[in-house]
């Protein structure tokens, strides 16, 4: 893409541009950057005249399984610089962008500067109200966010740009950016409500050089006023405080691990390992009671890491296949006799967040003691994400060490068919590879537990084996 300051009039349409590792189909999160005021998919992010220190390059030459891509989008300060959109009409029309990247299949971490971290929350916020289904995966999906001197509650951004650009008209993002515009303020007041319920990380980074004569965004407008989460001051202004000059310093280096705390970090507890007692499987002649699940630890249940959170009452409208999934998982019905149960649909109908949603709720009705999910996009993810489950803070089995990934996962699945008190979500198994291998080597020896498969392949069998 060629860097410019500001497009021609005619080239005001956002585009999500790759940057490294996005067509690898086994990735594991896409981290999103997204500029500000002025900016651009480019430019924005390495230091004047340097393209070599390109930062988006840098995450994704650091985190190999992410794939990194960098929103591009219209956003002059000043008329004739081109076309700016309010930021609601643009948060609609990048969600549309996104969702055409299929953004919310996986994690997704957002780095945001400026404007772009308003940009982000408004996103959000439509996501969360707009009840579009690939909408609603890119906020349940929505992991982190990296803010870059963002003005939560405006900024002396008017008096910025009348210094660089005299007196021509400013555009409808600045006169938006104003210091305390009411709809920033509530914009902030529902992300700081809701962040903790969505599960969303907070990285906060500010400014405290001027750009001529003005700080831009100010320590005070920076925050958002999250609990715990600390603004990080910079010796750096409102242009230079997104283009670190090496992989040394930050905000680099804290963002790396960020995203990596964002993506794999640890679960609400560690499933202790299984007793003595629990070691003798079920003689063969023996039926398991399937009805009746273990009750929950002392300890509390093990949630994944990897299970979105639930998005409580803006979930509506699927009660019905709430209750139909819950009889089918906790009846003997013969339809189900392995209490697993396929939803199968096209894309972006709303499958995973129907089975997460019944997740937290079998959870908080003490239904299961864990919960784990996996996802069968692929057959060889689908073993990645089972032999993950070996790690210290699930399973933490022995066997987690071993190179050969097929002892990791033949210990893994010995584990859990000792157990009848875990929902397994496989989730998107569109692979006819991965679901035959699902049917054929872990649905058998998962027969105690509950198994909960969403996909978009419509040939599943009645009774899963």
């Amino acid at each position: 893409m060629k860097p410019t300051f500001g497009r021609r009039e005619d080239d005001d349409m956002a585009d999500l541009k790759p940057i490294m590792g996005c067509d690898n189909p086994n990735r594991m999160a896409d981290v999103i950057f997204v500029h500000g005021l002025d900016g651009d998919g480019t430019t924005t992010w390495h230091p004047k005249k340097q393209p070599g220190k390109f930062w988006p390059k840098w995450i994704g030459e650091d985190l190999p399984d992410v794939g990194v891509w960098s929103l591009d989008y219209d956003a002059p300060s000043l008329n004739w610089k081109g076309h700016a959109m309010p930021i609601v009409d643009r948060a609609t029309h990048c969600l549309a962008v996104l969702d055409s990247h299929k953004i919310g299949e996986r994690p997704v971490v957002f780095i945001a500067h400026s404007l772009g971290g308003l940009l982000v929350k408004q996103m959000l916020r439509h996501a969360c109200d707009f009840g579009d289904p690939k909408w609603s995966a890119v906020l349940e999906q929505t992991k982190g966010i990296v803010f870059l001197s963002t003005p939560h509650s405006g900024s002396d951004i008017a008096s910025w740009v009348s210094y660089v650009g005299g007196l021509l008209p400013t555009s409808v993002a600045v006169r938006e950016l104003q210091a305390h515009e009411p709809h920033l303020r509530e914009l902030n007041v529902w992300y700081r409500n809701n962040v903790e319920r969505l599960g969303l990380r907070t990285q906060v980074y500010y400014e405290t050089l001027k750009t001529g004569p003005v700080l831009v965004v100010d320590a005070t407008t920076a925050d958002p006023g999250i609990p715990h989460v600390v603004p990080i001051p910079m010796d750096k202004n409102h242009a230079t405080i997104c283009k670190p000059e090496s992989k040394g310093e930050l905000p680099h280096t804290r963002v790396g691990a960020f995203i990596r705390e964002c993506v794999q970090g640890p679960a609400v507890q560690r499933l202790p390992p299984p007793g003595p007692e629990e070691m003798p499987a079920p003689a063969p002649e023996e039926e398991a009671d399937l009805s009746k699940p273990e009750a929950p630890e002392a300890g509390g249940p093990l949630i994944h890491r990897m299970l979105p959170p639930s998005i409580g009452s803006f979930f509506k409208g699927r009660e019905g296949a709430l209750e139909g999934l819950e009889r089918r998982l906790s009846s003997g019905e013969a339809a189900v006799v392995t209490q697993r149960r396929a939803i199968h649909g096209l894309g972006g109908v709303g499958k995973t967040r129907l089975a997460v949603e019944y997740a937290w709720r079998a959870l908080d009705k003490g239904t299961y003691n864990a919960v784990f999910l996996v996802r069968g996009d692929s057959a060889g993810n689908l073993d990645n994400y089972l032999a993950s489950l070996a790690e210290p803070d699930l399973l933490n089995l022995s066997e987690r060490g071993v190179q050969d990934q097929r002892v990791v996962v033949e210990a893994v699945l010995r584990a859990l068919e000792r157990r009848s008190d875990f929902l397994l979500i496989a989730d998107n198994v569109d692979d006819e590879d991965a679901a035959r291998g699902l049917c054929r080597d872990v649905l058998p020896r998962l027969r105690a537990g509950r198994v909960l498969i969403t996909s978009r392949l419509s040939n599943w069998p009645d009774e899963v084996p």
